[in-house]
């Protein structure tokens, strides 16, 4: 099994090249998706059950499969070392197989699934698509004076990544400065001391900034994914300022000391997603191009398309691709459409799950051309 949490080209690749040689239908593929136990943490055993004892039959009885032969195929289904796949901290809240005679592959996936088993020539990988596009990719940097963490993020969720030589805060980062007091005369002559460095706070947050920014910006080099800032106001104002030529936005969350990962994503998504989504960019995209020949909407255009290489983004209506409990043969419509998923991702094109009425009316997918 392949333990992703965002099925990639990789994946894709190996799939694309199963339907290639698989096409006739002589080779059964079994596509099943199976939901984590939110109490258990682990596969939902009953379900997974369910799901192989169905396959076993149709592929017996449907397809013509000895019994021996279809327990053979489905057997890394049931392999011990996928059944927990979901234990301890893991993200993962749901498992997809695909398995042929001679070939299985899987993934681990960061959101619920099924429990779903299909049977056809191709893998019936639409189910797939909503952890492909994994919305907007970024960097959440939680800042303070007490304390600074870096996380990765999508739409998922975020994760704190390590960050070489990263002050901690602001007075193991400056240890090395000693604010003298300073003090004033008033009025009545007499003098007070004040400051004791407070004069200079500001001066030290903005080295304190640029000292965070140096190590963060090795870490993150090389991705144009934008940086969210989160914190108080001021403070996530100076490090903003000191940031360079690195997009980024702010977040006002206060203090972000105490927060979780999940809490992390919570207050920053939406910072994100007010600048950029990819998704509506596509949408929007389709609408303009109807009609030129660079968008197509018919499936087995749209699966022709794909299997050539052509195809930049592919938009699948978000009904199709989180469906119902169900146990059947895939064919027809869906079965090209997988199979455009299959090659459009393997060929490096973007694929989004959309609401239905985002799309030109009647269909239920679209694509945008490379030409």
């Amino acid at each position: 099994m392949t333990d992703l949490l965002h099925p990639d080209r990789v994946l894709f690749d190996e799939l694309a090249e199963w339907t290639s040689t698989g096409s006739d239908g002589s080779a059964p593929v079994v596509s099943l998706y199976v939901p984590i136990d939110p109490l258990q943490r682990h596969l939902d055993r009953l379900e997974l059950r369910a799901a192989v004892a169905w396959a076993e039959h149709s592929l017996v009885h449907d397809h013509g499969m000895h019994r021996s032969d279809a327990i053979a195929m489905l057997a890394p289904i049931g392999a011990p070392e996928y059944a927990h796949a979901g234990n301890g901290d893991s993200p993962i809240r749901g498992v997809a197989w695909f398995v042929s005679p001679d070939r299985s592959t899987g993934a681990g996936l960061p959101g619920s699934v099924g429990p779903s088993v299909t049977i056809g020539a191709v893998a019936d990988t639409i189910g797939l698509v909503p952890f492909v596009d994994h919305g907007p990719s970024y960097f959440a940097l939680a800042f303070s004076q007490h304390d600074v963490r870096l996380f990765a993020a999508d739409r998922y969720g975020a994760r704190q990544i390590r960050v070489p030589d990263l002050p901690r805060n602001l007075d193991d980062a400056l240890w090395y400065v000693r604010r003298e007091p300073t003090f004033e005369r008033h009025g009545s002559g007499v003098m007070h001391m004040s400051g004791d460095g407070r004069s200079h706070h500001k001066d030290d947050l903005r080295r304190f900034a640029q000292l965070v920014m140096s190590a963060v910006e090795p870490v993150i080099h090389g991705s144009a994914d934008p940086l969210v800032v989160m914190g108080v106001g001021y403070e996530t104002a100076i490090v903003a300022d000191v940031a360079g030529h690195r997009p980024v936005l702010r977040a006002d969350t206060g203090t972000p000391d105490r927060f979780s990962p999940s809490t992390v994503h919570e207050l920053t998504l939406g910072v994100v997603t007010e600048h950029a989504d990819p998704a509506a960019e596509a949408v929007a995209l389709v609408a303009e191009l109807l009609g030129t020949g660079r968008a197509v909407t018919a499936v087995a255009d749209i699966d022709e398309w794909a299997r050539q290489g052509a195809v930049q983004a592919l938009l699948v209506a978000r009904p199709l691709t989180d469906p119902p409990r169900t146990q059947g043969s895939l064919e027809g419509d869906r079965a090209l459409l997988a199979d455009a998923v299959t090659h459009a991702v393997a060929a490096g094109a973007s694929v989004y799950a959309i609401e239905a009425d985002r799309l030109p009316s009647g269909c239920t997918a679209a694509a945008v051309l490379r030409w």
